[in-house]
């Protein structure tokens, strides 16, 4: 069977700006510059890693990159086996390794750096960075690598700057780092979509559409530049600036199959759900062996607590791709809200596998914490909500989730705190009604308290 292993782990390690688009494009927007590499002894390495003989793995390893100037050292390359299974301590320690035993090559000592603006740890980044970038400004006499390899790195290191000062909050420094970028590699997309979010943080919002419709003219799988624009929009709580972009768009876009996915999304949070309804029927005949429009029909059902139909419509699209994150993730909440055990332990199961498959996303992590909690483990619903808040970024979703937490544990003014904020947005989401509800019950309890304890007196 052809093997494939990653010229660099870049494509998982890296953190900062490029990640925000999740939401907007479905995936995470770093570099993954996967070469194919058939070589016998990769083969035979990644064979010998899966039966658990890692010195075998290591030794077959590295008679492949003796010979390969493309290939990244040979513990690297384990770190890349052990990330796809999640092994992040086995990760770090690889890297160190093939840091020092390869301290001429400084791919390990980028990927490290990539880890470490992942976790904040922005000072050691900083320093990294500068080890890697010497190395790599500095000729190696008992190893050539190619020029291609030494071109990839040269724009990762770029890249890592811009991530470093993004997360430093310099997004001038930032920008003209992937300008660089861009300047060099013009149909680089993923470059263009970082210059366009940095232009967008920095409200300069007409420069931010015209780099993301850059990204979406060297890549058709893009969203164009105004749509892009009207989702940051909205996930920043600018409505009122999301629904006049999108009202902007021409009818004959909004016939775009690329398009209409994403827009339909934006109406049912705007609660415009006849358009909606009408648009997911249309997808649907337009095709119907995809999985997006049964996904689509599940979040519908979902935002009308039709819960057996959203089951089925997401059952529909797992048929078709059995993978999908969004898919199992929409499934996932529709049956733990059944009130059904047996459902919910699927929920439980469905949710885990999902958050491990996608690398642990905001919307997955959520989902897999408030099952945690439904199903009454507490303690690893609390770990998983406390990255979450430390991350800064709740949503209406995840706010209404700790106000139950919070009401559960008896702290009604830290459930009101995180209702109000539920609530703050105009926008919809599927448990806005019962987030109404909760805070009428927990102003009653207050209000009971309050007048118990002046009775009391």
């Amino acid at each position: 069977m052809k093997k494939y292993l990653m010229l660099g782990l870049f494509s998982f390690l890296l953190g900062g700006m490029v990640f925000f688009m999740d939401s907007v494009n479905g995936k995470e927007s770093i570099a993954d510059p996967e070469i194919a590499l058939e070589d016998p002894e990769l083969d035979a390495g990644i064979d010998a890693w899966m039966k658990g003989n890692v010195e075998k793995c290591f030794q077959l390893f590295e008679r492949a990159w003796k010979k390969n100037p493309d290939l990244s050292p040979p513990d690297v390359l384990i770190a890349l086996l052990y990330s796809n299974t999640k092994h992040y301590e086995e990760v770090r320690k690889h890297l160190e390794k093939a840091a020092f035993e390869h301290s001429s090559d400084p791919e390990a000592w980028f990927q490290l750096a990539g880890i470490a603006i992942q976790e904040k740890r922005l000072v050691e980044a900083g320093l990294l960075i500068e080890r890697g970038e010497k190395i790599l400004n500095t000729a190696d006499p008992d190893r050539k690598s190619s020029e291609s390899r030494k071109r990839y790195f040269q724009q990762e290191l770029l890249t890592l700057k811009a991530n470093l000062a993004e997360n430093q909050n310099h997004l001038d420094k930032a920008e003209k780092y992937v300008q660089k970028i861009v300047d060099e590699d013009p149909e680089n997309d993923e470059a263009w979509l970082s210059l366009g979010y940095l232009c967008f943080k920095q409200k300069n919002f007409e420069e931010a559409k015209k780099a993301f419709d850059r990204a979406a003219k060297y890549n058709t799988k893009r969203l164009p530049g105004i749509l892009v624009l009207a989702l940051l929009q909205e996930q920043e709580g600018n409505t009122k600036e999301a629904k006049e972009a999108i009202d902007s768009m021409s009818a004959a876009d909004l016939e775009d199959s690329r398009i209409l996915g994403p827009v339909v999304r934006l109406w049912m949070k705007w609660e415009k759900m006849e358009e909606a309804e009408k648009k997911i029927a249309q997808l649907q005949k337009m095709f119907p062996n995809a999985a997006m429009p049964w996904i689509l029909e599940g979040e519908y059902d979902l935002y009308h607590h039709q819960y057996r139909p959203a089951e089925d419509a997401f059952r529909k699209a797992i048929t078709i791709d059995s993978e999908n994150v969004e898919a199992n993730n929409g499934l996932a909440l529709a049956l733990c809200d059944q009130g059904n055990q047996t459902k919910l332990k699927q929920a439980r199961e469905i949710a885990e596998k999902n958050w491990e498959r996608s690398y642990r996303t905001q919307e997955t992590s959520t989902t897999y914490a408030w099952i945690l909690f439904l199903s009454g483990e507490k303690k690893e619903a609390d770990s998983l909500f406390e990255i979450m808040l430390q991350s800064g970024k709740i949503n209406s979703p995840i706010a209404y989730y700790l106000a139950e937490i919070a009401y559960s544990k008896g702290d009604k003014n830290l459930a009101l705190n995180f209702l109000d904020l539920a609530l703050e947005s105009e926008s919809n989401f599927p448990k806005k009604e019962a987030a109404r509800e909760l805070v009428k019950i927990v102003e009653e309890n207050l209000e009971k308290e309050k007048k118990e304890a002046n009775e009391s007196r």
